[in-house]
């Protein structure tokens, strides 16, 4: 997940419900217009405000899905209500005949609106297209709203518009357009938002927030490309955000000799274990902890038979090290040749057992939320590992060479890296006996 939020600058924030603030202030009414993910938008921010212990109510003036849990179907205040104190979400709606919901109408709305805190309003259609151009009679917005999110989708961008968006002879002769067809631009899209959205529904709703949102920025340089619309419209606040779950590739290297600890450290016994277990059962922990934010595949990188049958055992990526010998970049360069393609790529060390579990889904959850690039651990003094990696750098980390690691390429960037502390005894590599504690 990716949440960028514009409050006159771009910062990061943690979720949806962080980005809108102080505009989720109950009893509160949002109507979502646009295209580009209403619904999952829409969803998403329910259950960050359910588990805030808030009284969710979602409604649709024109068609949403048929929910599996949570729908009232009947004109029941009552049922409502009961729904909500039950479950903290109720979804309303009127049944149609394509299996979808509808509006029960203004004055069931006027009197189910007051259960809720917080009451989120699918008002707009756009036939599941990541662009849209609106009719003179849309989106269909109930009256007193407090705030309205107009969403867009990066993914139109380089598509047909024809395809894309949905009323394109619309947007075409309102852009003054004069190819029936073309591929969707970056100014396309500003000019979307800007005069089927931010203008007319400024002029219908004096002092009512409208806050452009980009969704579907699955990269970096989709976001980057979000950041710059919304800069371009012009406006002081704006999101730019992405529900899908990132993919991670970890390189767990256990191929050391152990020469400085005077005999094969990864196997020596520490607490009726061997020390590499340790690292490695903290990390596939961590792993299934981050799993629902992050796709993870893990690579066991070894020369020894008994790791590389322990990875084997857990279902983990197990590869063999013929070349230790030539230093850490030769664990790098096989863990990544391994791993299928991902966003993401992180590298564990087998000599740091004493590195938790949460410590390590923090630590990649942060990065991820940070939008940096590059990022590793620190106690305040060094720097070391873990260290994690846009798939941009891939090139450099196959380049390496000898036994520097990636530090060199971390060195090389600074504005790009993304610092995380923690203890001093979670970062320790254990290299000599006496580093046991």
């Amino acid at each position: 997940m990716r949440i960028i939020v514009k409050k006159g600058a771009w910062t990061q924030a943690a979720s949806f419900s962080e980005a809108l603030g102080e505009l989720l202030k109950p009893p509160v009414k949002i109507a979502f217009v646009g295209s580009g993910g209403k619904t999952s938008t829409i969803m998403r921010l329910a259950e960050e405000q359910r588990a805030a212990g808030r009284r969710v109510l979602v409604l649709t003036t024109t068609h949403m899905f048929c929910p599996g849990e949570h729908g009232i179907f009947s004109q029941n205040a009552d049922e409502v209500e009961t729904v909500l104190k039950r479950e903290g979400i109720a979804i309303a709606g009127k049944v149609t005949d394509s299996g979808k919901i509808s509006w029960q109408g203004e004055k069931f709305y006027r009197e189910i609106a007051p259960l809720a805190d917080v009451v989120l309003i699918e008002a707009d259609g756009s036939k599941r297209l990541p662009a849209k151009f609106p009719s003179e009679y849309e989106p269909v917005i109930p009256a007193n709203i407090d705030v309205i999110l107009a969403l867009s989708g990066l993914s139109a961008i380089g598509k047909s518009a024809a395809g894309a968006c949905h009323r394109w002879e619309l947007a075409r002769q309102a852009l003054k357009i004069a190819d029936e067809d073309v591929l969707l631009k970056p100014e396309h899209l500003r000019e979307l938002m800007r005069m089927g959205f931010l203008l007319p529904l400024s002029r219908r709703f004096p002092g009512v927030p409208i806050i452009p949102v980009f969704n579907q920025a699955d990269s970096q340089a989709d976001a980057e490309t979000g950041m710059k619309i919304t800069d371009e419209l012009g406006t002081d606040t704006g999101i730019v955000s992405s529900f899908r779950a990132p993919s991670i590739g970890i390189v767990f290297m256990a191929s050391g000799f152990g020469r400085r600890f005077g005999s094969n450290k990864l196997m020596y016994r520490l607490g009726g274990r061997p020390l590499y277990e340790h690292a490695l059962s903290n990390l596939t922990e961590a792993a299934g902890e981050i799993g629902k934010d992050c796709r993870v595949k893990i690579c066991v990188a070894s020369q020894y038979e008994e790791i590389l049958a322990e990875a084997e055992k857990r279902g983990l990526i197990a590869a063999e090290n013929p070349d230790s010998g030539r230093g850490i970049t030769a664990s790098i360069r096989l863990g990544l040749k391994s791993l299928p393609a991902a966003e993401y790529y992180a590298f564990f060390v087998a000599d740091q057992p004493y590195l938790k579990a949460e410590t390590t889904a923090d630590f990649i959850r942060r990065f991820l939320a940070s939008g940096k690039t590059l990022g590793c651990v620190t106690d305040g003094e060094a720097t070391g590992n873990p260290c994690i990696f846009s798939s941009r750098y891939l090139p450099e980390l196959m380049a390496l060479e000898g036994d520097s690691g990636g530090k060199k390429i971390i060195s090389e960037y600074p504005e790009e890296v993304f610092y995380f502390k923690v203890g001093p005894t979670e970062r320790f590599d254990l290299d000599r006996p006496e580093d046991l504690r």
